[in-house]
């Protein structure tokens, strides 16, 4: 072999340091320290958001319900018998995720962290993914 190849070889090894600078984030396996640490808030964005959501709920609630309300009671005439279990089952599962997930992410987004425990986040989170799917 020549020497630029083996220059070439040596120039990598001698680019990449063996320890990382004493002052370096390099070493992501460290906890941060606390002085970089800030506690979550509850910001105007998230405001903002948990009011879009309670707007969407109401709306979705008043709406769903009154679909479902109506197949049940046999109002809606002029929908084809085969078209009244579909309807019911679709406002079923808007009503599901109505009442599930929009609450959840509201609270979520007020909380701004999660108290509930890990069995919970668990249950929460496989109901969030139910009513999405459902729907």
């Amino acid at each position: 072999m020549s020497d630029d190849r083996m220059l070439g070889n040596s120039t990598l090894w001698s680019a990449t340091p063996m320890f990382p600078p004493e002052n370096s984030s390099f070493n992501s396996s460290l906890p941060p320290s606390f002085t970089d640490w800030e506690a979550p808030t509850f910001t105007a964005a998230a405001r903002v958001r948990v009011a879009a959501t309670m707007v969407l709920f109401v709306f979705a609630a008043f709406s769903n319900l009154s679909v479902l309300i109506s197949v049940a009671r046999g109002r809606g005439r002029r929908l084809a018998a085969h078209l009244r279990p579909l309807i019911a089952s679709l406002a079923s599962a808007d009503l599901v995720m109505t009442f599930v997930v929009m609450p959840l992410d509201a609270v979520w987004n007020v909380t701004v962290q999660w108290y509930a425990g890990d069995t919970m986040c668990k249950l929460l989170c496989f109901l969030k993914l139910f009513a999405m799917h459902s729907s």
